[in-house]
């Protein structure tokens, strides 16, 4: 499975074939970015901490992702998508319901 990432075509990357370390579902009233944060944890216990760290925002604009999010889902079903992202060392893979990460 391939995903996008932003509107490049040529930027892509390659969403990987095997079982995620960490999956975590995004609440109906939650913000995508509190997801990608406990997933963060769960994939790499290690990671608690500089995700806690308020200089979070240097490695991703969760304003943005949750904005974003928020938009997909508000069109239902026509607004699924699928966006990757390498933070912390690893792979995440973020939908409008779900983050995984992959080492």
């Amino acid at each position: 499975m391939v995903g996008d990432i932003g509107r490049d075509s040529s930027a892509r990357t390659e969403i990987p074939d095997r079982s995620p370390i960490a999956r975590t579902a995004i609440g109906s009233d939650e913000a995508a970015s509190d997801a990608l944060a406990r997933a963060a944890k769960r994939g790499h216990p290690d990671l608690a901490l500089l995700v806690d760290d308020p200089d979070m925002a240097d490695q991703i604009d969760a304003e943005a992702l949750d904005a974003l999010v928020a938009h997909r889902r508000s069109q239902g079903p026509d607004g699924a998508f699928v966006l990757a992202a390498e933070l912390w060392g690893l792979l995440f893979v973020i939908t409008t319901d779900v983050v995984e990460a992959y080492p």
